[in-house]
């Protein structure tokens, strides 16, 4: 497992009910794709992906890939998965 992977699947981990496919399509990617990169199967990872995560989670591209710069706060990274699950979800019609 890469450190990007870690660091994922921790934050990832801190948020209840959120699993890798969650991630995965709250992100606009293949369902498999956060799994494969917190295994460490997905080794090299595209910067429109880092930032594809990085703004779900409403954390910085930098300290998602290279673990600097400021920890993020567990409940900003709760309220930006709840944004945008709510901005995922289909609308609903009367």
């Amino acid at each position: 497992m890469t450190e990007f992977g870690k660091r994922l699947k921790g934050l990832r981990e801190s948020i209840p009910g959120l699993d890798a496919k969650g991630l995965s399509v709250l992100a606009g990617l293949h369902p498999s794709h956060v799994g494969r990169i917190e295994s460490g199967s997905l080794r090299n990872v595209q910067a429109a992906t880092a930032c594809a995560l990085a703004r779900v989670l409403g954390v910085s591209v930098e300290w998602l890939v290279l673990g600097e710069g400021r920890t993020p706060d567990r409940e900003r990274v709760a309220l930006s998965v709840t944004r945008a699950r709510l901005a995922h979800r289909p609308e609903v019609r009367a």
